[in-house]
């Protein structure tokens, strides 16, 4: 994060609180023990249980006549689209040949035994489990079988196998399919869900006994209608809000009226200068000009510090700054205000405040 986003951030938060299956999918190169229909990978062979079904994706559409079956009396099979249906009838082998105009031929042998293939599990024989990770973390899953993995969306989170080996990577927040298959038979596959947290930020929380942080991270201020004054702390410099501007925030947050506040500061044309002091006392000042004013319809205003531009959204819940997100909920009752976020933007951003006794 650079020095002036950093202190962009911390002047628009001080002012925030001036208003606070058989597949492999994609484009892989096919590996030795399979082969391609169109763009999408098989294996070579597969096996299955009598009476069982097995389901090969094909890259493109298909057609009966492009696909041809060896043995009917093992077998049989069903086009539909992209998607070819084997049924095993007996036990036996039969060979899947489908040749489609354009398209390498492809040629599958079905080996239909009276058992069914080994199913996939953990080492141990337990059943594979969904998985929850935050992004940046890993799962590693060792089957009881040389394995293959593929991810959904691998935006999500990457899958990595070797042998018997599966390695999950959680990448962003989101929900993801990730299917396990037998390495030598994609018919046994297992496939799970994984879930992507955002990775918690934990909110730095000042020497100010007013200010804690609760069990998820989030900056908690007691005595909300008691404060006075509030100073926001960023690497190493600081900048402190008027005691005009804390009375106004207070008064919003209390009456569920931040974006009234915002819609009532943000108007085109208006200017905010702040006093900023670095670590060695070094006063200088810093200056938000507001570009484009507060429209309530979009509850959204554009402002510009050090010649960039900032989009501020101020919801009765929460404010944007670009992609950063700072929620904030008042707790009329126990008159304390929880904030927090999970943008590694704003896990510098220290705020101190402090209240009438």
């Amino acid at each position: 994060m650079t020095k002036v986003m950093k202190k962009a951030l911390a002047l628009v938060l001080a002012m925030t609180m001036v208003f606070s299956t058989v597949i492999v999918s994609g484009a892989a190169k096919a590996k030795k023990n399979t082969v391609k229909i169109g763009n999408v990978a098989v294996t070579k062979t597969i096996t299955v249980k009598k009476g069982a079904k097995v389901t090969l994706k094909s890259g493109v559409k298909l057609a009966k006549k492009d696909v041809k079956n060896s043995k009917k009396s093992v077998a049989t099979v069903k086009v539909a689209k992209k998607k070819v249906t084997v049924k095993a009838k007996k036990v036996g082998t039969t060979k899947v040949t489908i040749a489609k105009k354009g398209y390498k031929k492809v040629t599958v042998t079905v080996k239909v035994t009276k058992k069914a293939p080994k199913k996939i599990q953990t080492s141990k024989k337990k059943a594979i489990k969904n998985v929850s990770l935050t992004v940046g973390k890993s799962k590693k899953i060792t089957a009881n079988q040389a394995v293959k993995a593929v991810s959904a969306n691998k935006k999500v989170a990457t899958v990595k196998a070797s042998k018997k080996k599966v390695t999950i990577t959680a990448k962003k927040a989101g929900k993801v399919k990730v299917t396990i298959s037998a390495k030598n038979n994609a018919a046994v596959s297992k496939t799970i869900t994984v879930t992507v947290k955002a990775a918690e930020v934990k909110v730095p929380v000042s020497a100010d006994a007013t200010v804690s942080a609760d069990a998820s991270g989030n900056a908690k201020i007691a005595d909300f209608s008691k404060v006075t004054a509030a100073t926001v702390s960023y690497a190493g410099k600081s900048v402190s809000l008027s005691e005009a501007d804390v009375k106004d925030i207070v008064e919003a947050v209390k009456t569920n009226k931040v974006p009234d506040l915002a819609a009532k500061k943000l108007t085109a044309g208006a200017s905010y200068k702040y006093d900023v002091v670095d670590a060695k006392g070094v006063k200088t000042q810093a200056t938000v000009t507001v570009k484009t004013a507060y429209d309530a319809a979009k509850a959204s205003a554009v402002v510009t510090y050090a010649g960039k531009d900032y989009t501020v959204k101020v919801a009765a819940d929460k404010v944007t700054i670009n992609s950063t997100e700072v929620t904030y909920t008042y707790d009329a009752k126990a008159d304390t205000l929880t904030v927090g976020t999970k943008s590694a933007k704003a896990k510098n951003v220290t705020v101190k405040v402090t209240t009438v006794k």
